[in-house]
């Protein structure tokens, strides 16, 4: 196993997987941009004075906002980085729970990216990736069921946005009941509305929509009920002017919407650097108000515009967490951002095909869309348990992501796989918390690949360690002998045994070549402690 993540080649598989996936989408944002700073070169009085009133506005908020900590531990640079340590809790707690809610959940179509694909007409859409994607469809259905984009534009959702029976109590008792060690909601998503009290920008959950502290309430239900809690921001993955479309046909060119909108860019292909500036400002005051135990960030900061603001709030939040005697904290972030060991990698929508060090972090969503919408496709809790037994058999964590609806009820389906992990996780829970990866995570006919959803057999095997204790899961339920190539026994203890994990008798076995051969009970499913894949735990053997 190799340990130097930039020569890794599940890593450099996963990136380009990735990026591959995105090169139509960030080429195409690139030719629309310049395109659109062709056409607004020559721009009006008007239109430079409202410029010159938006950057003079925020420019004395920002003054007057609270500056990162960089007088303690950390320095903002990589090198300093390096004293990081990926804290013990996290990498026992195996499995979180995202939260994408917001704007986007009111529409419920198309996805949580409906802001970027509302304000783009065809002409917009200068590719085939563009043209032929799904969402393209976003725009004719706003047209058709909103009206014109400058007169409905993704702000006149807001009021919309009522979360009526959001309770956060309940919230929270579900995702204990699911099994989930740490919760992490979106504190700001692509579209830059705040689910936050916000001292920094108006547009945020507190003054509008459903006039909570979104964030705040979750927080509160969540350390009460003794889990551990982050909040992600998505703000920096806002490429070449590409969320909101800048054409003069929009609400977006309202100056007075752009506190929410942002002006466009002075170069369409680099943010502005008094919107790095606002990012750096938003992390700092959410990081100080919230005291999240985990920090998650989207695509965008790998950057080079943003190497500086990687480093200076990765050094304020370490420093702040050491002040408030937190036992660790943790940055997740994505292609390379920070250099390993001074934050932890996530993968989103795929994962690692073979054991890596050190502990790293996907996220998946339950269906295809991140955002609630009424066109769902869910995966089954069979592929959902399957999915997290697989990652942490390679070291990794699972961060499953819900959609709950406008009005803050989480979809009944979405509930039913959540508790159906978490019944299969009070049975076999030793197994998956508190566990560290085998020599090699498992074995069996089903070739390990990046995707997220495998078909597996019963024999199909993942192993997890705890001490000297071996678990060996199979993803069904064996018919016949089940043979363990990997572990080579050495030797064994007067009182070694193996144990299926729910079943209260000893299993019978049996060595051949330091092999181990073990017989499943004759059990119908309703005899059975859980359902989907089965656990054998093996103690008293000398293992290698």
């Amino acid at each position: 196993m190799k340990k130097n993540m930039e020569f890794h080649p599940t890593i450099l598989r996963n990136n380009f997987r990735i990026i591959k996936s995105i090169i139509p989408f960030m080429v195409a944002i690139t030719i629309s941009s310049s395109i659109h700073a062709q056409n607004t070169t020559t721009k009006s009085n008007a239109q430079i004075e409202a410029e010159k009133k938006f950057e003079i506005n925020l420019r004395e908020k920002l003054n007057n906002a609270e500056k990162p900590n960089l007088n303690g531990k950390y320095k903002a640079d990589f090198e300093s980085l390096k004293q990081y340590q990926i804290p013990a809790w996290y990498e026992d707690a195996k499995f979180g729970i995202f939260i994408h809610w917001g704007i986007f959940s009111v529409p419920a179509i198309y996805d949580c990216w409906y802001g970027y694909w509302m304000y783009r007409e065809p002409q917009d859409m200068l590719s085939d990736w563009f043209r032929q994607h799904k969402y393209a469809a976003t725009r004719p259905h706003h047209l058709k069921y909103y009206g014109p984009t400058d007169k409905f534009g993704y702000k006149d959702f807001i009021p919309m946005f009522k979360a009526e029976y959001f309770n956060a109590t309940d919230w929270v008792k579900l995702f204990k009941e699911s099994g989930a060690k740490y919760v992490v909601p979106v504190a700001e998503f692509h579209d830059m509305f705040l689910m936050y009290n916000s001292e920094l920008s108006r547009w945020n959950s507190v003054n509008m929509g459903p006039k909570r502290d979104v964030v705040g309430e979750l927080r509160k239900e969540v350390l009460a009920q003794g889990l551990k809690f982050g909040v992600s921001s998505h703000r920096l993955f806002h490429h070449d002017e590409a969320y909101y479309n800048h054409n003069g046909k929009n609400d977006v060119d309202d100056p007075q919407y752009w506190d929410l909108y942002w002006k466009p860019f002075k170069n369409p292909k680099v943010e502005d650097t008094l919107y790095i500036e606002e990012s750096m400002a938003r992390a700092v005051e959410l990081v100080n108000n919230y005291q999240p135990d985990l920090f998650w960030f989207d695509a965008g900061t790998y950057k080079p515009q943003f190497k500086d603001y990687c480093q200076t709030i990765a050094a304020h939040y370490y420093n702040q967490a050491e002040a408030w005697k937190k036992p660790g904290v943790v940055i997740n972030y994505k292609w390379g951002t920070y250099p390993e060991g001074t934050a932890v990698l996530d993968l989103e929508a795929s994962k690692m095909d073979s054991v890596h060090y050190p502990f790293w972090q996907t996220d998946m969503s339950m269906n295809e869309e991140w955002g609630y919408s009424s066109q769902e496709n869910y995966k089954t809790a069979e592929q959902l348990i399957h999915t997290l037994i697989d990652i942490v058999s390679k070291n990794g964590s699972l961060l499953l992501n819900i959609s709950p609806r406008a009005d803050g009820h989480i979809p009944y389906e979405q509930q039913d796989r959540l508790l159906a992990i978490g019944v299969w996780l009070k049975v076999n829970g030793e197994a998956i918390y508190g566990t560290r990866p085998f020599k090699n995570f498992g074995e069996g006919p089903t070739k390990s690949t990046t995707d997220m959803v495998q078909q597996f057999t019963a024999k199909d095997i993942r192993y997890t360690t705890k001490g000297k204790t071996l678990y060996a899961i199979t993803m069904d339920w064996p018919t016949e002998t089940v043979k363990m190539n990997l572990p080579t026994v050495k030797s064994k203890t007067a009182d070694a045994k193996i144990t299926l994990i729910g079943y209260d008798k000893p299993l019978q076995y049996k060595i051949e070549n330091e092999k181990l051969f073990v017989e499943f009970p004759k059990l119908n499913p309703y005899q059975r402690a859980c359902k989907y894949a089965y656990v054998l735990k093996i103690e008293g053997f000398e293992i290698k």
